[in-house]
């Protein structure tokens, strides 16, 4: 989301869906950190570079 413009924007996907995940900023990444993914609690995480647009 950008508040300039009060647009959103698509953004690759994660590589599993994650429900009730928790996510924080920190320096130019994005975290996405454990979650549900609909049959298993997860103790796993994901970092978004906007830079490359991709999940790692």
């Amino acid at each position: 989301y950008d508040p300039k413009t009060d647009t959103w924007t698509m953004v690759a996907p994660l590589s599993m869906p994650r429900d009730a995940v928790g996510v924080c900023l920190l320096g130019d990444r994005l975290y996405a950190v454990g979650g549900y993914d609909g049959q298993t609690y997860l103790n796993t995480m994901e970092a978004y570079d906007p830079q490359i647009n991709e999940w790692t």
